[in-house]
């Protein structure tokens, strides 16, 4: 609030954010900028990037699999615990279609807890922990789901969920998170984290 009362103005991503700076805080001036990137560096389509999602799918075998992916830190506000669940309940009730597989990428200190869970769950089988990755190799991941699932508590963008959009794979977004403001009826889907059942129908939908 100090600073704020003594700057001409806050620069915005979104006007969301604008319009709460302006409404919540001591800003004089807000305005949106959206972040820009030069597009032209990323070639989902490039043929290294198929060939090594053609690799990941002959080597964790989701040929025909129905694939849900996390891209993220495995840490406590990622709320990846309750991705496990909610999964668990649709391999649970799964009408007969393509097998289901949940695909986690990324690394950190939950990530014992989180392989001991798939396993008191049942789901042990159908999920894959991938590790961590980056550049072309992640990008790769993006082409083998069917959507990304992004349900943290609390996240200040979320990048990759405009590395998934550009890759072409629909993304399921928590409220909480400021990559919302990208997610469209036509995109995706944003949930609220912290409501269990909303986060059931919107994995079922998907």
């Amino acid at each position: 609030a100090w600073l704020l009362r003594r700057t001409d103005g806050v620069v915005c991503i979104s006007p969301e954010t604008a319009r709460w700076y302006k409404v919540h805080t001591p800003a004089r001036r807000t305005m949106a900028f959206p972040i820009i990137r030069d597009e032209r560096q990323f070639c989902p389509d490039k043929k290294e990037i198929a060939d090594a999602a053609a690799g990941y799918v002959r080597r964790y075998r989701l040929e025909g699999c129905r694939v849900a992916l996390f891209v993220g830190r495995l840490v406590g506000l990622k709320n990846i615990h309750l991705l496990l669940r909610r999964f668990s309940e649709q391999v649970r009730s799964d009408d007969g279609g393509a097998p289901m597989r949940l695909v986690i990428v990324g690394s950190g200190e939950e990530e014992e807890n989180l392989r001991s869970l798939a396993d008191e769950l049942g789901i042990g089988a159908e999920t894959v922990f991938a590790g961590a990755y980056s550049g072309d190799a992640l990008m790769a991941w993006y082409r083998t789901a069917a959507f990304l699932v992004l349900p943290s508590r609390t996240e200040a963008f979320g990048a990759v969920v405009n590395e998934a959009l550009l890759s072409g794979c629909p993304a399921l977004v928590s409220d909480r998170a400021g990559a919302r403001s990208i997610v469209t009826p036509q995109n995706g889907r944003t949930f609220d984290p912290d409501d269990s059942d909303a986060f059931r129908d919107v994995m079922a939908e998907a």
